[in-house]
């Protein structure tokens, strides 16, 4: 079963570049703002090969590691504090599910106007996209968590770290993860955009961009095919985490 899911994810992405090539050839034959798959993966091969593109996709993960690191330096202790103390969480409820519904896309002039243009205001944008979604998500497996569990371990006198510890944290696990999956993909979309329209010196969002501006149509290809599979692979990457770490899962 496993190996028959791995051949379905492979042909589904030759049934994508067969589209693709045959959009170019039958489709968009003669414009030149469609580049066939052939110069895009060559293209991206020869900014990777040249190193181009790596200054670029260093500065991206720069603050792309920042916002998100941040994001959950701060929201996951404050989804335990809140799931833990419902009173706390009901009083606070209104304002995080309303920060949680504004695109932080639309707060790109009040970033620029406490950060200025440069990277500090990038990371603040992706760390403000990142932390309500953690918060909330990390609270809400604290909900569901299982109350007779905690009353079994409260009947043998464990204390309130001890069960903190071996059934709240543990049972809430899958709740976060499923935010911090949710934020990765949150923090990618912010940064890549933001270095598109806040600036930046460095960033593969900037990148394509010029790229855009220059008319290099196999660049922009294939930056946003790079841009794509990093997205693939951190989204692999926590997903090997939960199942390290969540093994009972």
């Amino acid at each position: 079963m496993l190996k028959q899911t791995k051949y379905l994810g492979l042909i589904g992405f030759i049934a994508f570049i067969v589209i693709w090539w045959l959009l170019k050839v039958l489709i968009f034959k003669h414009s030149i703002f469609l580049s066939t798959p052939q110069e895009t993966f060559v293209r991206l091969y020869e900014l990777l090969v040249k190193g181009s593109l790596l200054k670029d996709f260093n500065g991206t993960m720069t603050k792309f590691i920042s916002g998100f690191g941040l994001a959950v330096l701060i929201g996951v202790p404050t989804g335990y504090l809140l799931g833990i103390n419902k009173k706390l969480y009901l009083a606070s409820e209104l304002v995080l599910d309303f920060f949680r519904s504004i695109p932080v896309t639309t707060l790109f002039p009040l970033f620029i106007l406490f950060y200025g243009i440069g990277s500090e205001a990038i990371i603040a944008m992706i760390t403000v996209a990142c932390v309500f979604v953690i918060i909330l998500n990390t609270a809400y497996g604290v909900f569901y968590v299982k109350e007779s569990y905690i009353s079994y371990l409260k009947t043998i006198g464990a204390s309130k770290i001890q069960i903190f510890r071996h059934v709240i944290f543990h049972s809430s696990l899958p709740f976060l993860f499923v935010g911090l999956r949710t934020s990765v993909s949150f923090a990618l979309i912010v940064v890549i955009v933001a270095e598109m329209f806040i600036g930046s010196n460095t960033g593969l969002g900037r990148r394509v961009y010029e790229a855009h501006e220059t008319y290099l149509v196999p660049d922009v290809y294939a930056i946003i095919l790079f841009v794509g599979i990093i997205g693939f692979v951190l989204n692999k990457i926590f997903l090997m985490l939960e199942k390290r770490i969540i093994h009972w899962k």
